[in-house]
């Protein structure tokens, strides 16, 4: 019998990926990208979303940090998450201050630029610490999703991410709704348990 193998360390990703190996950077970019998107979309000022979305930060984002990858030097567990994320806040900031910067060309009112501060969190929301702290639970959480079978994966992305409705859960697994929803919470149940 052949024991699964354990996913490889985040470090041994990156090593790979500044060596070039770019089945090591989707692999990466596969396990952060949804811990990044929550930090991102908290960031983005209300304001701005009309004028580009989470995807555009991403998809920046990403290609800014497969660019730097052979400049990153560990620093220890989780280093390269902050890495990451900071990096891809940086894009989001200069992204706000592109548009910012735009609109005031095209006459619209300078005083925005000066206070949109992206260090302070928008009247009714999270601060950015909050913001991380909530990536960093959702983070265990896919690290628990990540353990679960191929079945189970599926079952709860399309429920959590996807949103989809246990009528249309039911039809993609075919199922009844009873058994989409009994196995949601059954899983559900799982994944909180190892992750609290």
């Amino acid at each position: 019998m052949t024991l699964p193998q354990s996913p490889p360390a985040t470090i041994d990703l990156v090593r790979a990926a500044q060596a070039g190996d770019a089945v090591a950077w989707g692999i990466i970019h596969e396990r952060y990208a949804l811990l990044v998107r929550v930090v991102v979309h908290g960031r983005i000022p209300d304001k701005m979303r009309a004028r580009f979305d989470t995807d555009d930060v991403l998809q920046s984002g990403f290609l800014r940090a497969f660019e730097q990858i052979g400049r990153y030097e560990d620093q220890g567990e989780d280093a390269f998450r902050r890495w990451l994320t900071t990096l891809i806040s940086h894009r989001l900031t200069d992204k706000v201050r592109y548009h910012l910067r735009e609109r005031r060309d095209s006459g619209r009112d300078e005083a925005e630029l000066e206070s949109t501060d992206l260090r302070r969190a928008p009247d009714g929301a999270d601060s950015p610490g909050a913001i991380v702290a909530a990536a960093e639970r959702i983070a265990r959480i896919l690290a628990a999703l990540h353990k679960l079978d191929a079945a189970d994966q599926e079952l709860m992305s399309m429920r959590l991410f996807d949103k989809l409705t246990w009528a249309d859960i039911a039809e993609r697994l075919a199922i009844g709704e009873t058994t989409a929803r009994r196995r949601f919470y059954e899983t559900f149940e799982r994944l909180v348990d190892k992750v609290t």
